[in-house]
């Protein structure tokens, strides 16, 4: 059986700020990556991984973010992902509006005033795409 390597904690808790600035800068992924000469692959990844290990650790703050778990018993995944809750933020400079942020690292803004009819074809598309 291998070993498993020891978690860096430090790099860890790097990435997790690099990720929370990210997301408050309002930039795109690829901008802020140059901006900050980061990899974007590197933070794709680490994105990724910070997702699962938060989801692997059970309920609790990680980066600042709520995250609550749903006792779902012998679902399919599908089941699953449909009743799950996912972390949510709150950004105070976004003033009226709202940013879905989906684990696949698409984020969706929605202006206030948007029209619901819209908004609903919106997601209704994204949960087709599978993003």
């Amino acid at each position: 059986m291998a070993k498993r390597k020891a978690r860096d904690l430090t790099k860890e808790a790097r990435w997790r700020k690099v990720v929370a600035e990210q997301r408050r800068s309002g930039q795109t992924v690829r901008r802020y990556c140059q901006q900050n000469a980061l990899s974007e692959s590197s933070f794709w990844f680490w994105k990724r991984e910070l997702t699962r290990r938060s989801h692997e650790n059970g309920p609790g703050p990680k980066d600042g973010r709520v995250k609550r778990q749903s006792s779902v018993g012998n679902q399919s995944r599908r089941d699953r992902a449909k009743n799950s809750l996912i972390p949510v933020t709150i950004d105070s400079r976004l003033a009226g509006e709202v940013e879905i942020s989906l684990s696949s690292g698409t984020t969706v803004r929605v202006a206030a005033g948007c029209d619901a009819s819209t908004l609903r074809t919106v997601l209704a598309a994204l949960e087709t795409t599978r993003c």
